[in-house]
C-alpha cells in the first residue's frame, strides 16, 4: 500500500497534517525517514549572502526535520525506526555554501540528541552522511569541470568517486530494518521528500 500526499514540511501544521495522513492510512508508523532538503547550487561566500537564501535553507533542510521529527515521536510506538539524511558537508563544511553546511550540521546534532531521548522508549534515530551523490539536484554543478572545482575548495579527494543514488538507499535500509520487523506485521514506512511525502506499506 503506499499514497502521496503533498505538504509543506518546513511548517508545524503541515508536518502534523502529513504524519496523521500516514497513521490514518497505515494504522501506525515503524520506520520514518527524513530526507527532505534543498542546497542552492549558486556559490555565495558569507558576506554576501542575503537574508533570504539563508532562511529559505534552514527552513527547507533543518526545519522540516525537525516538525517532521517531533511529529513521528509523538506517535511512533516501540522499536520504531528513525533515519535523518545529513551531509558530508555538515562534518567538514563547504565554502561558498555556508547555509547548506551549516543546516546539515545542525541536522547531525539534532539525531545525537533525539536518540538519547527516544532510547528509553526503544526507538532508535541514526543519521547518513552522503557526500556527492548523483542526482537531479547537482547534475549541472557537476557538469565538467566542476565537480573538480567544488573538491578542490572543499578539500575532497577529486580521485573520490560520486555514491550512486541506490548505495544511499541501501545504507538506510540497513539502518532501519536490521531488528525493526515487528512480528505481527510489515513495517509501515514513512519517507518525508521535500514537499512530497510517499507513505510505503512493507
Amino acid at each position: 500500500k503506499a499514497f502521496a500526499f503533498a505538504a509543506d514540511i518546513s511548517s508545524s501544521s503541515g508536518a502534523e497534517r502529513l504524519v496523521d495522513r500516514a497513521v490514518d492510512s497505515l494504522g501506525g508508523l515503524d520506520i520514518f525517514v527524513g530526507n527532505a532538503g534543498i542546497w542552492p547550487e549558486k556559490e555565495v561566500p558569507v558576506e554576501s549572502m542575503e537574508s533570504e537564501r539563508w532562511t529559505e535553507t534552514i527552513r527547507e533542510n533543518l526545519d522540516s526535520i525537525f516538525y517532521t521529527t517531533r511529529a513521528v515521536a509523538k506517535i511512533m510506538e516501540a522499536d520504531g525506526r528513525i533515519v535523518l539524511v545529513s551531509s558530508t558537508a555538515g562534518q567538514r563544511g563547504e565554502a561558498f555554501h555556508a547555509d547548506y553546511s551549516a543546516t546539515k550540521g545542525g541536522v547531525i546534532s539534532f539525531t545525537k540528541s533525539v536518540a538519547v531521548e527516544l532510547a528509553p522508549r526503544g526507538i532508535t534515530v541514526n543519521a547518513v552522511a552522503p557526500g556527492w551523490v548523483d542526482t537531479e539536484m547537482v547534475s549541472d554543478a557537476v557538469a565538467d569541470a566542476g565537480r573538480e572545482r567544488i573538491e578542490i575548495r572543499c578539500g575532497v579527494d577529486a580521485r573520490e568517486r560520486r555514491d550512486q543514488p541506490v548505495e544511499q538507499r541501501l545504507e538506510v535500509a540497513r539502518l532501519l530494518l536490521v531488528g525493526a520487523v515487528r512480528d505481527d506485521r510489515r513495517p509501515r514506512h514513512a519517507e518525508a521528500d521535500h514537499a512530497e511525502v510517499r507513505r510505503c506499506l512493507g
